[in-house]
């Protein structure tokens, strides 16, 4: 999951829309695989990204590290308990969201 400030450059006033948070947010997974050597030593690996499975999983895990107070390197708890809250929201609409 990433986020990333969404402010425009040009006429910010026009696109702040009163949204519950106020970052663009990605979610994504990603299948990592070496399909040229069955070794940790060959570096031959590749990402491939594929459909979220698991979201309500997704959605705890970020919980509990909203109430443990996580912090990241580009997110204070405080970002992180927003964006905890902002996915717990929206979790209900997640099969709609992640299937277009």
């Amino acid at each position: 999951m990433t986020t990333h400030d969404d402010h425009a450059r040009l006429w910010p006033s026009r696109f702040d829309g009163g949204k519950p948070y106020g970052h663009m947010v990605a979610t994504t997974e990603a299948r990592v695989f070496n399909d040229h050597s069955f070794d940790l030593w060959t570096p031959m690996w590749q990402t491939q990204l594929q459909p979220v499975q698991e979201y309500d999983r997704w959605a705890d895990m970020l919980a509990i590290a909203a109430e443990e107070g996580v912090e990241t390197e580009s997110m204070s708890s405080d970002e992180v308990e927003k964006l905890s809250y902002f996915i717990l929201s929206t979790q209900s609409l997640a099969d709609s969201m992640l299937n277009h």
